[in-house]
């Protein structure tokens, strides 16, 4: 708003109140825009200080709930593939069970049983079971396991590892047999094949209890960590959200002000030109 001339006491205060009431329509125009209670460190320096920590700790947070549930879906998969695996092993041994040794049909029939069946082993083995481009019941993970970040303390409890059998027919049965070689026409027994399969499931179900273990805590992990994720970020939204309701109110309130102001600037410039008109009427 112009003023002209030397202006009055009055008219300057008027002018600094509008100006005031201007800048506090601006500041809660952008409160509101940005959803924030402070726009800028200074307005606050004690919450924008806390926000920064919480900020971190926000990010972490879902940095480790991503590496909770993948740790969960390798775990999960894994405990797929070696429940599959076991109940080839079952029905493996139940057609050996069946055999009759001293009838060639049968060795015939159940030996072609094994063949499909060990076969499906090693695919579920190589091609059916792995996560994000890694095999899972290839042997890769039996000793050095996938291992998934799923906190921030600073301790061992930080890292799981996750770590599985090969299921490959070749990489089952006891030390003298693998599932692989068997081969009735070739001499082998069936006592022997039987070994060899309990041998196998053992095997198989040990795995499985460490991934079903992994998966099982995983899921209550990732449980925590979301309650844990969504209590930052409502400690975040109580610390910088705006209330739009009573932001929306003071910006109101202060538009009507700078309004008022603009007037009665208005009226004392008025004043102000007719006082000076007046006195050159009468010079």
């Amino acid at each position: 708003m112009f003023v002209t001339g030397a202006n009055t006491a009055a008219a300057s205060q008027i002018a600094r109140f509008h100006a005031q009431a201007l800048a506090a329509v601006e500041k809660s125009s952008a409160r509101i825009a940005a959803d924030r209670r402070f726009t800028s460190f200074a307005e606050d320096p004690a919450a924008a200080t806390r926000e920064i920590s919480l900020r971190a700790q926000q990010g972490a947070a879902g940095l480790h709930l991503r590496a909770t549930q993948d740790a969960k879906a390798a775990a999960d998969a894994a405990s797929s593939g070696l429940q599959q695996a076991s109940d080839l092993l079952l029905e493996l041994r139940n057609a050996v069970l069946g055999m009759d040794e001293n009838d060639a049909s049968s060795v015939s029939a159940v030996q072609s049983t094994v063949d499909q069946l060990t076969a499906q082993l090693t695919r579920i083995a190589q091609t059916t079971t792995s996560v994000g481009g890694d095999a899972l019941l290839d042997g890769s993970i039996a000793t050095t396991g996938l291992s998934f970040t799923v906190a921030g303390s600073g301790t061992a409890s930080d890292a799981v590892e996750l770590t599985a059998i090969s299921v490959a027919a070749a990489d089952l049965g006891d030390g003298s047999l693998d599932l692989a070689s068997i081969d009735f026409a070739g001499g082998t027994t069936r006592a022997a094949t039987l070994t060899a399969i309990d041998a196998a499931r053992d095997a198989v179900v040990g795995s499985l209890a460490s991934t079903g273990g992994v998966s099982s805590a995983m899921g209550y992990h990732a449980t925590a960590m979301a309650s844990h994720s969504t209590a930052v970020t409502s400690t975040l939204e109580n610390l910088v959200g705006v209330d739009v309701a009573e932001e929306t109110l003071a910006m109101t309130r202060n538009s009507i002000r700078a309004e008022s102001a603009a007037a009665m600037l208005a009226q004392v410039n008025a004043l102000h030109i007719s006082m000076v008109r007046q006195l050159l009427m009468y010079r």
